[in-house]
Parts: structure tokens; sequence; C-alpha cells
């Protein structure tokens, strides 16, 4: 009875290791899927009409490029200005009913638009 006890006891630590090492056979190589980026977001462009085109009457001032600032004559009703050195800082947000005059250091006025 001895040797089937230390035989059964051999035969369940061989099935043990041989279920351990099982474990750890070399696994087959998986290669890394390559990231693909999600497409962009498609935005329709709307042109404007051209009646839009200078709702802030920048039109009328072109004659004062090259002047002094000081020459420019009030605002129009309904238009907002504002008057900005070449280097200097300013929003960059987008308004079609404002003037956006800039100038040099002399105040001589480089450009007038709609922006």
């Amino acid at each position: 009875m001895m040797i089937s006890a230390k035989f059964s006891a051999f035969a369940a630590l061989g099935a043990a290791a041989l279920a351990l090492s099982a474990c750890n056979a070399p696994r087959q190589y998986v290669a890394p899927r390559p990231h693909v980026a999600p497409a962009p977001p498609v935005v329709e462009v709307i042109p404007a009409p051209e009646a839009q085109a200078d709702l802030c009457r920048a039109q009328e001032l072109q004659s004062f490029v090259g002047r002094r600032v000081t020459e420019l004559p009030p605002v129009p009703a309904g238009v907002t200005r504002r008057i900005a050195a070449q280097n200097g800082v300013m929003t960059m947000d987008f308004r079609m009913d404002r003037q956006t005059i800039i100038h040099d250091s002399q105040t001589t006025v480089i450009s007038i638009q709609c922006v």
C-alpha cells in the first residue's frame, strides 16, 4: 500500500507540473493594430451673398488709405469700428458689420476691411 500511495502522490505532482508548464507555453505573437485617426468632420462653407459683402461699408472709406486716422469720418449708424496698430494686439473674431482700420506707427491708415 505504501508504494501505491507514493505513486499516486508522485502522479499528482507530475500532473500539476505538467499543467503549470502548459500555462507558461510560448504564446503566438499578435502584431498591434495600427491606430486609425477618425475622419475630420465635414464643414459646409456657405459663401456670403454679394449684397452682404460690404456690411461695414468699408468700400466708402478706401479713399482714406494712406491718410491719417484722425481724418476718418464718424462711424455710420449700425456699424462698429475698431482701430488697431499694424503690430498691435486684437481679437481674431470675425464680424462682417465691423470696420477694422489698421494703421502704422505714424497713425497712417494702411487698410480698411470688414472683419
